[in-house]
Order: structure tokens, then C-alpha cells, then sequence
């Protein structure tokens, strides 16, 4: 494993621990150990989903076993897969625990957002160190500049997109207009986290010259369609305070 997937994965990691801390720190102590196994649980089919979305749509060839498909150091993650992955792992979560899945969506909104920020702030550290040494020949496959200021680098656009989801946090968690309906706010942080993956993956990376990208926005955005209609129809009707 070279320096730089440490890194990432290390980037990654923190991000995980760090949700985890502050959801487990905020849950009464009889629902800690099931809450936590709960998140371990998406995090673990989003892991999976991001390994064998890419082996299978984005990979050149596939892999000969099971394990060297979701070895990282052979392969690489999909944010599409990642996202169906963690959305499959919940649902069976709470239908495991019983639990009702809009106020669990709230309970776990922080690391939503938390592994949001972290894993867009690893692609730009991954991003940004590589956009410097491209070959001439691969910076066609990239755009010259994220804005009309010119040394605004394309990948600067990452750090730009998860500081943003800070911000989207913060209001989430201190507004309280995002705490009056029961999965309100854990309805806006999945947004906002498929939303930011979707454009960026269209405006940079180079999975947005894929054949099938267009199929993979629009499966994934499906899901914001779907989530929205649920809610209003009867994840509504209850008052969170």
C-alpha cells in the first residue's frame, strides 16, 4: 500500500470514528451498543457497495475471487455504489432492530454529513498532489479551471464542496426549524450528501466520461425522489418536538 492510500484510507477512517463518537455521545446509554452496531453496519455495506460498484461498472476487468474484489489495494471505490451500499445496510439495520427509519435517519444525520466531509476532503488530497504532475496528454480528460479564476485548480473544488457540507452540518444541528418534523433533518443531510457526490463526480473525476454515468446520476438521484415521496406521505405526519 503506498503512502498516499494510507492517506486516504486513513482520512477515511477518521471520518468514521469521528460520526460514530459524536452519535454514540449524544445517544442515551441503553441505545448506544445497537445504534453503533447499526452504523457499523452501513458503513460496512457501503464499503462493499463502493468496492463492487466500481469492479463491475468501472473496472477493466473483473477480479478473480470475491476477496480480491474488495481488496482496496487492487481496486478502486465508486461513490454511486458507495451510496447504494450504505442505503441497503440501513435498511436492513432497521428492520433487524425494529427501528423506524426516518427517526433513525435523524439520529444518525451527523454521520451523514461527517463522512461526507471527510471523504471529499481525501479525494482532494489524493486529487490535488496528482493534478500537479499530470502529463500534458491526461489534462485533456480534465478541466482547465473550477472557476473563471485561474489558480482555483480543479480538484480545489473537493475542499470547496466539504466545506459547504460543514456549514449544511452546522445548520442541521443547531436550527430549529430542521427539528420540527420527525426525518426532516435526516432527509436533507442524505440529500445533500448524494447531491454533492452526483455533481461532483459530473463536473470532475473521470468516471463522468463513463457510458453508463448518466445511468448512475439518475438511479442515485432516484433515491432523493423516492426518500421525499416516502416522507411526505407518512414520515410527515409526526412532530419530532
Amino acid at each position: 500500500m503506498s503512502n498516499w492510500q494510507f492517506l486516504y484510507i486513513f482520512t477515511l477512517a477518521t471520518g468514521v470514528s469521528v460520526g460514530i463518537w459524536l452519535v454514540i455521545a449524544r445517544t442515551i446509554p441503553q441505545r448506544q451498543i445497537s445504534l453503533a452496531i447499526l452504523i457499523l453496519l452501513v458503513y460496512t455495506c457501503a464499503y462493499l457497495g463502493a468496492h463492487f460498484g466500481y469492479v463491475f461498472f468501472e473496472a477493466a476487468a473483473l477480479p478473480a475471487d470475491f476477496f480480491e474484489a474488495v481488496d482496496y489495494s487492487t481496486n478502486g471505490l465508486s461513490a454511486f455504489g458507495g451510496i447504494w451500499g450504505g442505503l441497503i445496510g440501513f435498511l436492513l439495520a432497521c428492520g433487524v432492530q425494529q427501528r423506524k427509519p426516518y427517526q433513525t435517519l435523524d439520529e444518525i444525520t451527523i454521520v451523514l454529513m461527517t463522512g461526507g466531509i471527510f471523504s471529499l476532503s481525501a479525494r482532494w488530497l489524493i486529487d490535488a498532489a496528482l493534478y500537479r504532475y499530470y502529463a500534458p496528454a491526461m489534462r485533456i480528460y480534465l478541466p482547465d479551471t473550477a472557476f473563471p479564476l485561474s489558480y482555483i485548480q480543479p480538484p480545489d473544488v473537493l475542499l470547496l464542496a466539504a466545506a459547504l457540507m460543514i456549514v449544511i452540518a452546522w445548520s442541521l444541528e443547531t436550527q430549529p426549524i430542521f427539528l420540527r418534523y420527525v426525518g426532516l433533518k435526516g432527509n436533507i443531510a442524505f440529500s445533500a450528501l448524494v447531491l454533492f457526490w452526483a455533481a461532483m463526480e459530473s463536473i470532475y473525476g473521470y468516471l463522468r466520461f463513463h457510458p453508463f454515468f448518466l445511468t448512475f446520476v439518475l438511479a442515485t438521484i432516484l433515491l432523493l425522489v423516492l426518500s421525499w415521496i416516502t416522507w411526505f406521505w407518512v414520515g410527515r405526519k409526526e412532530e419530532a418536538h
